[in-house]
Parts: structure tokens; C-alpha cells; sequence
């Protein structure tokens, strides 16, 4: 395959396989290298599965990937398969792999785990706590900014603890995994973001069906916007409902529809509930698509599912005649005695 040098526009259209920071630090930075391209492949792997919902009965993700499609030339490793499964027993060994067999003729379920970030951020938290307090000799000529690098990093450290214990909450219990830690340090570090502004948009991604894809579209958005404090996230709320205001100030309609209150209660009355459904499916992606927000995922579910004809068929009545009636045109109003 020929080569070149890439240019800055190129860069983001080739894919990437994702390698942890982590795996190169203790206790794993022992790890043979191809132990580590096999976790790397495995964890690519991952999306796989969730597109596949393969959860266990405690909603664990599980992989599938035979020894022999890992160790091909063609998105695998390119070595033999005992090496392979040499590889594997090494990331077993390190905690980071659990194979459970599941029949001659089925494929083995592979666990992937990686580090418990919330009690080793607990952990080194209270390590560096407990070592402040009683400085050795040649930290006796610390200045006031070195001291005030360690009390910041202290607060970084309790600050992460309380972004993590909020996703625990929002995600059942679930802590984020190395590459979603990662992602959320991406947000604080490099696109300055608060601790305190990414515990909102956890609180508000739990309200809608916790995904984490939902919460890095609204970090992604604030951003974006170069939002960075509380402040301006409530500010950032209030332009939104003005700009709404503002477009019914210019197309007046009363208790914010022209459609009589009758008439609405005809047609949930009157249509399916799959209709209905649908309904507030797509009423839930305007107001995402008026917020820059991603979709949630409920009513992404709801316009992705088959619909019948006959719910077809009664979307379309049920646009016909509120389009009708906002444009204030004559029609079913005028049929009600």
C-alpha cells in the first residue's frame, strides 16, 4: 500500500483503534505488547455488542470473537492462535479478562474489565492527603505555589470523586469505563468545563434515559458554546426560552396552539396509542434538534421501530388535521356540531 504524509484536513477521516493511557502505567505496564493490542481489539470490539445487545442477566456486556478472527491478518493481531491465546491468558492473569464457556457449539463469552476508577480515585485521593500532612526533609522548603498546586490537586481529586459518584447514580450503579473516564477528564481539562457544570449534564442525561452518548452531546454543546460555569449554563437556558418566546411573539398562537382543546382530546381519544407514541417521539426530537441536544434515547427507539400501516395511516390524519388547524384553515373544526 503506498504511503504519504498526512495533511491537516486528512487527519479525521481515517478510524482509530482507541489504546488506554492506563494499560502503560503499574500494575499493567508489564504486559506484553500484544497482550495489550488484544485488549485494545477486544475493547474496540464492545460497540459490537452493544449494537447487538449482548448483556448478561445482570446487564454486563459480553463479547464474541473467536481465537481465529483475532489472530487473522485481516483486523486481527497476525500471529498464531496459541500466541493469541497466550496473550489472553496474560490479561486474565492481570484482571482484565474473564472467558466463561458456554457449549461445544457456541462461542465462549468474553468479559472485559478495566480499572475501578472511582476507588482508585479514592484511593489516591487519601493517598496524597495523608502525605501532605507530614512532609519529609526535602519538602520543608516548599513555597506557598507548591502548596498551592497540592491543595489543587487535592480538589481535583475530591471533585472527580463527586463527578463519578454522580455518574454511579445517573448510570445504576455502573462507573464510567477507562476510555469514558477519559473523555470526561478531556471535557474538564481541555475544553474547560466544570466539575460542577458536568454533574448537571449527568443529572439531565439521567432524566432521559441515562446514555452516555446523551451526555457527551451536551458537554460537546456547551463546549461548543464555550460554556464553563453554572452561570452561564442558566443563562444559556433562559436565551433558549426566549428564543421560543421570541418565535411565538412573532406567530401568536394562543396557550401556544390554534387547535382547540376539544379537538386534541378527539384525537387521543381516537388514535392508537402507537400513534400517540410516535407523536411524542417526534414532538421529543424537534425540541432536541431546537436545543443542538442529541435525541433521547426512548424516542430515538420509537421512530427507529416498524410501524404498522394502519399506524402509518392515522400519523398521517392526525398531521392533516393539525396542520389544518394551526394554519387556521376550515375543516374538521367545522364538522363538530
Amino acid at each position: 500500500m503506498e504511503t504519504a504524509t498526512f495533511f491537516k484536513n486528512e487527519v479525521e477521516k481515517f478510524q482509530y483503534y482507541q489504546f488506554p493511557k492506563w494499560l502503560m502505567k503499574e500494575p499493567y505496564c508489564e504486559l506484553s505488547l500484544l497482550a495489550k493490542m488484544v485488549y485494545t481489539l477486544l475493547y474496540d470490539r464492545l460497540g459490537l455488542s452493544i449494537k447487538n445487545e449482548w448483556y448478561d442477566e445482570d446487564g454486563k456486556v459480553y463479547i464474541h470473537y473467536s481465537n481465529e478472527k483475532l489472530a487473522g491478518k485481516d483486523g486481527g493481531v497476525n500471529c498464531s492462535i496459541p500466541t493469541v491465546i497466550k496473550a489472553k491468558k496474560e490479561l486474565t492473569n492481570a484482571g482484565l479478562l474473564t472467558e466463561v464457556r458456554q457449549g461445544l457449539t457456541l462461542s465462549n463469552r468474553i468479559y472485559l474489565k478495566g480499572p475501578n476508577i472511582l476507588n482508585q480515585e479514592v484511593k489516591n485521593f487519601k493517598y496524597r492527603s495523608k502525605n501532605s500532612l507530614v512532609p519529609d526533609d526535602k519538602n520543608l522548603k516548599t513555597n506557598k505555589t507548591e502548596k498551592s498546586k497540592t491543595e489543587y490537586s487535592n480538589d481535583y481529586d475530591t471533585d472527580m470523586t463527586d463527578l463519578i459518584s454522580a455518574f454511579q447514580k445517573a448510570f445504576r450503579g455502573h462507573t464510567p469505563t477507562p476510555f469514558q473516564y477519559e473523555d470526561l477528564e478531556k471535557f474538564h481539562n481541555e475544553d474547560g468545563l466544570t466539575i460542577e457544570i458536568m454533574i448537571e449534564a449527568i443529572k439531565r442525561t439521567s432524566n432521559n434515559n441515562a446514555n452516555f452518548h446523551y451526555l457527551q452531546g451536551i458537554l460537546r454543546n456547551w463546549a461548543k458554546k464555550g460554556i464553563q460555569t453554572m452561570e452561564q449554563v442558566i443563562a444559556d437556558d433562559l436565551a433558549f426560552e426566549q428564543k421560543k418566546n421570541g418565535r411565538s411573539a412573532i406567530n401568536p398562537k394562543p396557550a401556544q396552539t390554534n387547535v382547540p382543546a376539544w379537538a386534541l382530546e378527539e384525537i387521543e381519544e381516537n388514535n392508537s396509542e402507537e400513534a400517540m407514541q410516535r407523536m411524542q417521539a417526534l414532538k421529543a426530537r424537534m425540541l432536541a434538534d431546537e436545543k443542538d441536544e442529541p435525541v433521547p434515547e426512548w424516542a430515538e427507539k420509537v421512530l427507529a421501530s416498524q410501524q404498522t400501516a394502519e399506524g402509518q395511516a392515522k400519523l398521517a390524519e392526525i398531521y392533516a388535521e393539525l396542520e389544518a388547524m394551526e394554519n387556521g384553515e376550515t375543516g374538521h373544526s367545522e364538522t363538530r356540531s
